[in-house]
């Protein structure tokens, strides 16, 4: 199997631990998996907070001019 890239941003803002949740998410219940969900999506989002908080990230990821 081929080794995906990341994109910058989501080689900052992924863990481990993320990465283990959004992996076994397929294998609970369905009334879990909401409930997964919404943890994986708070876990991403707590992340990003603190990647933006840190004024040395503000200009870390470059705009693609471009678009």
């Amino acid at each position: 199997m081929e080794e995906e890239r990341l994109s910058l941003y989501d080689a900052r803002l992924q863990s481990r631990e993320i990465n283990m949740l959004k992996t076994a998410l397929p294998y609970v219940s369905p009334s879990a998996q909401k409930n997964l969900s919404m943890m994986i999506a708070f876990l991403q989002m707590e992340k990003t907070i603190e990647f933006f908080s840190n004024p040395e990230n503000n200009s870390a990821l470059p705009l693609n001019s471009g678009r």
